[in-house]
């Protein structure tokens, strides 16, 4: 006799007994079990895996794209856009800088970042030679990513939240490097010179 595995005990019930059919059932099921086990994968295993993949598929998109744009106007029809935006103006940036507040001013959140600028040249809403304009610091907070020595034509807004008063500008504005800006350019026409 052999120790360590036991054999399987044989149940001796009569062939027409509920017993014997629950028997059979059994052997059927625990056959089939074995032969679909990880072979092929049941409609329940797939619905799982095309709901995980959902799930992280709409948490990078999220996390990835929070910059929503509920305030942007009609691109292309920029004379028209003029019309509904506090400032625009062409201007090179002299210095970028991320804020975590400034003195004398009530900034609510600390994901600032400011942009100075060398005012070229005005189509509405700017007086002075140097313009101090807010972005957020993320793009995923729509910040638009000045950097240093280009030139852009800058769209922005009086804002009244993170820095009432302040001109404020995003992604979401028609703000662009000059470069890029031909259609605009085309559209507004000559802009006027800042007086000294």
């Amino acid at each position: 006799m052999t120790y360590g595995a036991e054999r399987p005990q044989t149940v001796l019930t009569p062939p027409g007994s509920a017993v014997a059919g629950r028997a059979r059932w059994d052997k059927g099921r625990t056959a089939r079990s074995a032969e679909y086990a990880g072979v092929r994968p049941t409609w329940i295993h797939r619905t799982i895996t095309a709901v995980v993949y959902c799930i992280f598929a709409l948490g990078i998109h999220s996390s990835v794209q929070a910059c929503s744009c509920f305030h942007a106007g009609p691109e292309g029809d920029y004379r028209g856009l003029l019309e509904n935006t506090g400032a625009v103006f062409r201007g090179t940036v002299l210095r970028v800088q991320d804020l975590t507040g400034i003195p004398g001013r009530d900034l609510q959140r600390s994901a600032l970042r400011l942009v100075v600028l060398q005012v070229t040249g005005v189509w509405k809403g700017i007086d002075q030679q140097v313009a101090y304009v807010f972005t957020a610091q993320e793009r995923s907070a729509c910040g638009y990513p000045f950097e240093e020595g280009k030139e852009y034509v800058v769209w922005a807004d009086r804002d009244l939240g993170d820095a009432p008063g302040e001109l404020v500008t995003d992604t979401c504005r028609s703000t662009r490097e000059l470069q890029d800006a031909s259609e605009q350019l085309k559209q507004l026409g000559k802009p006027k010179r800042v007086r000294k």
